[in-house]
């Protein structure tokens, strides 16, 4: 090696070796490629070798084997994405299953958040498909279809589920306001009858027609209010019907006892006013008929 050579080989060296910190390193595509990354590639390249056959004969035979091997890691990392979306959507599904879940995220909210982890896998796909631009543009394209499809598919479910949720709260809450009206009534009945008057005024026969006649005013009135297909009005129609039936016999039943006690207070009220009434007339009268009869033999 001559003094010239030496020189410009010295210089050489010494300026990559400056230059080492700030050159930045990318692959075939132009993109940034970092220590970690460059690593991570050569450890898919040296499994890659040790666990499938190829053949490097010819230049021609070993850019088939690299191309074999860029396709296989994008087929992963497509069907990785694939993966976690399922289970994104999976657990979607069970936190939003029962009514109170899903009436608290509506199908717009649930749409962003599917249409946000879409985007993310797709971006992060993005990042780790590896080849040229076309490859990696028909493994996006195959990825963009297959999380569109479990989507759109979710979403329609979902909508369905959120209107049925939505449908049974509102007539939970008709049915619970019609049992609180008639609570309400009830309640009333028995505070307007509890002393004797006005107990004894309305018989059980017509307590049970006024409690009868709005139970059926209550059932009308729900039924207009009852959404959603029929078998789900006429469920909670006999629900709120069976409701308000054992509410009015409970009632009843205490009412006629009640009204038993006041006619039987009633009773003994009325007995003691006779016998204070009586009582001394008839005292009265005995003690004159004994009087006339110690006179009548005093004189005797």
């Amino acid at each position: 090696m001559d003094e010239d050579f030496r020189q410009y080989l010295c210089d050489y060296i010494s300026t990559m070796m400056r230059s080492a910190g700030t050159h930045i390193q990318t692959d075939r595509a132009g993109q940034g490629l970092t220590g970690a990354q460059l690593a991570a590639r050569m450890k898919d390249v040296s499994q890659y070798l040790k666990t499938k056959r190829y053949d490097f004969s010819s230049p021609v035979k070993m850019t088939e084997t690299f191309a074999a091997m860029r396709q296989e890691f994008n087929s992963r990392a497509v069907e990785a994405s694939r993966r976690e979306y399922e289970q994104f959507v999976q657990k979607q599904d069970c936190d939003h299953e029962n009514m109170s879940s899903c009436l608290r995220v509506n199908p717009l909210e649930m749409q962003q958040r599917l249409e946000g982890k879409y985007q993310e896998l797709l971006e992060h796909c993005r990042g780790e498909l590896r080849g040229e631009d076309p490859q990696k543009q028909m493994a996006l394209e195959g990825l963009e279809q297959g999380l569109a499809s479990k989507m759109t598919q979710f979403l329609s479910d979902y909508r369905q589920r959120y209107e049925m949720a939505e449908t049974e709260e509102k007539n939970s809450r008709a049915v619970k306001d019609a049992r609180e009206e008639y609570e309400e009534f009830v309640q009333e009945q028995d505070r307007d009858h509890q002393t004797l008057i006005p107990c004894l005024w309305v018989r059980s026969a017509e307590m049970q027609g006024r409690l009868e006649g709005k139970r059926q005013e209550l059932l009308e009135h729900c039924r207009r209010e009852l959404q959603g297909k029929d078998r789900q009005k006429q469920a909670a129609l006999e629900e709120l019907g069976q409701t308000l039936n054992e509410r009015m016999e409970q009632f009843l039943r205490d009412y006629n006892q009640l009204l038993n006690k006041k006619l039987m207070d009633a009773v003994g009220e009325g007995a003691m006013i006779v016998s204070r009434l009586i009582l001394p007339l008839f005292m009265g009268r005995s003690l004159r008929l004994l009087w006339g009869s110690t006179k009548l033999l005093g004189d005797r």
